[in-house]
């Protein structure tokens, strides 16, 4: 069973998404533009084993508060860092996150005084882009003030091709993509935001990811990429599993910018076999951020 509920991270309000089980909690981030239902389905299958799990709406998406004016990132890493302390109180999390969510996962698992066992990283943002991405939010994109002038841009956002447009984005194979997800996604860019402004953000978030990760010691990590995805090349999270040589990589040929979307079940199994294969690793972990 999935319950919804608000709860409260470093000052934001937000929502959540939750399902109740034995061993550690999986912590789940959405990726830029995105919410805690991306992770629905993921939710259900970690359910059906029996496993607990939280999906948040991260500040300034979804229905949690706005973010502050100024950097984003560092209100991003606040929340994270109060989320993954309070899930983790017990025993220590597994932390999971898609895109923007997988750059933060990284943030939050070189901290260690946070209580991670395991860290999931998937399609990570912040370590190269598709032309897609630079053409429309990145650093080849055309100026907001330019954006803006263009006439009916958030109800085209918001047709069918748009609907079309973003669930290609998120999916590897269109024909199979879940369009009601996809015109959420459309409703919230054309309406709730306006496009322009979210091109705005969406460059202003991608030039802060842009620096990379410091070097350092973190929990046990898979390195998870679609081979299909046209936002973020594979070769990112290559980039990724070298910069952490003790880190596994697993890309997966069927699979596209948001995994957890495209197979669920997979997603499940990768994700629960990895963390259940670390609980010396957690121990440690647990002992180190208690000192």
């Amino acid at each position: 069973m999935i319950s919804e509920d608000r709860s409260n991270f470093a000052g934001f309000n937000t929502r959540e998404l939750r399902c109740v089980g034995s061993g550690p909690t999986f912590v789940l981030l959405h990726g830029i533009f995105d919410s805690a239902d991306t992770w629905s389905g993921l939710l259900a299958a970690l359910a059906s084993r029996g496993h607990s799990a939280v999906a948040v709406d991260l500040p300034g998406y979804g229905q949690a508060d706005r973010r502050q004016p100024g950097p984003g990132l560092t209100q991003l890493d606040a929340f994270v860092r109060d989320l993954v302390r309070a899930e983790g109180a017990s025993e220590p999390a597994v932390l999971v996150g898609n895109s923007l969510g997988g750059n933060l996962t990284v943030r939050a698992a070189l901290d260690p005084t946070l209580p991670i066992s395991a860290a999931i990283p998937v399609d990570t943002a912040g370590l190269g882009y598709q032309p897609l991405i630079e053409s429309l939010i990145g650093r080849y994109s055309p100026p907001s003030a330019l954006v803006s002038r263009i006439p009916c841009l958030d109800q085209i956002a918001m047709s069918r091709l748009g609907v079309k447009f973003i669930a290609r984005s998120l999916y590897a194979t269109p024909t199979t993509a879940d369009l009601e997800a996809a015109a959420r996604m459309a409703t919230m860019l054309g309406t709730e935001r306006g496009f322009a402004s979210i091109a705005t953000e969406g460059r202003a978030m991608l030039r802060e990811m842009d620096g990379g990760f410091a070097t350092g010691e973190v929990p046990p990590m898979l390195v998870v990429h679609g081979r299909r995805d046209i936002m973020i090349p594979p070769s990112a999270s290559v980039r990724l599993h070298r910069q952490f040589p003790g880190s596994e990589l697993r890309i997966l040929d069927h699979c596209g910018h948001c995994p957890q979307l495209d197979d669920p079940t997979l997603i499940a199994e990768l994700i629960t076999d990895f963390a259940l294969r670390q609980p010396q690793q957690g121990q440690l972990r647990s002992l180190q951020t208690s000192r």
